[in-house]
């Protein structure tokens, strides 16, 4: 059976040396205040690696007990919002669950696992990569602290899951199906964040407010969020850029945007726009000027890819 939480041995606090920690596939069902307590002393410890062990519960506040850490990545886990009643959990999906409950339903879910006899591999159907690669990107990482929580189930963002985490500087929350519409009150605890990934989600550009709390914001990726820019009848706001006044790049690449509330874009401080794989033959087509200047109030813009 499958833990149901994180257990390390005390002798990992001799490892004073240690820089890099890889936990992969030890699968355990929650993550909570004191699991790492054996790590607390590695003053040297910058990266800390969880991915790819189904984690549900993640108590990310923890993680302010390690200001020596640069990249924790959390990746590929099956992390999900807390919900008002469950709060005290951080990330979870239901905190009441059984441990015997847990095993069968991790049991059914991990289907494509194969352990051998003596439990010392495992292997999914897939090759899997001979060298870890992360999906942050490097221009990410280089801002300082960062937290990797791609490839889970946070469909949508709670403030209070990121609560003590204001010393964050990247964020890497891609390919979570975050269907919300922003309001500008989600990312209140990150008030230090430079670099956002939202890609790959289905992103609801409704207000105008949107990531307006995050006054230090300069890159941000949304690409691949066209759920919402496809919907009939559903019609986006992109003038959210000029709340943003350290915003210096925006990929929103693979939207097939082709309309928008806001005749233009604005901004005083962009100097990167990512804008591929849109529609602008419907927004600059024959006989609607609406759009024509479109990109004419990006007044600080030095580069533009529109291919």
């Amino acid at each position: 059976m499958y833990s149901p939480s994180l257990n390390l041995s005390k002798t990992f606090s001799s490892l004073s040396n240690l820089e890099t920690l890889r936990l992969r596939g030890y699968v355990f069902k929650e993550l909570r205040q004191g699991n790492l307590d054996p790590l607390l002393s590695l003053r040297n410890l910058t990266v800390l690696d969880l991915g790819t062990n189904f984690i549900k519960v993640a108590k990310l506040s923890l993680f302010k007990e390690f200001p020596a850490l640069k990249f924790i990545d959390l990746s590929v886990n099956k992390i999900s919002p807390s919900s008002d009643e469950s709060n005290f959990y951080g990330f979870c999906s239901n905190p009441r669950i059984s441990v015997e409950q847990y095993n069968r339903q991790v049991l059914q879910e991990m289907h494509y696992f194969r352990y051998d006899v003596y439990g010392r591999s495992c292997r999914s159907k897939d090759k899997e990569a001979a060298s870890y690669q992360s999906s942050v990107k490097e221009e990410c990482l280089q801002y300082g602290e960062t937290l990797d929580l791609s490839r889970n189930n946070i469909f949508f963002i709670n403030p209070s899951d990121f609560r003590g985490l204001s010393s964050l500087r990247c964020l890497n929350l891609s390919d979570n199906a975050i269907s919300q519409t922003l309001n500008g009150s989600e990312f209140r605890h990150l008030s230090g964040l430079k670099y956002l990934d939202f890609s790959n989600n289905r992103i609801d550009l409704l207000y105008s407010t949107a990531f307006k709390e995050l006054n230090f914001l300069e890159i941000l990726d949304l690409s691949s969020n066209k759920h919402y820019f496809m919907a009939e009848g559903v019609t986006q706001v992109l003038s959210f850029m000029k709340n943003l006044a350290y915003l210096k790049k925006l990929m929103m690449n693979e939207n097939q945007i082709s309309t928008s509330i806001d005749t233009g874009m604005e901004s005083q401080s962009l100097k990167i726009l990512e804008f591929r794989g849109n529609r602008l033959d419907v927004l600059w087509r024959d006989g609607n000027a609406r759009y024509l200047s479109f990109f004419k109030n990006l007044t600080s813009l030095e580069h533009l890819d529109i291919s």
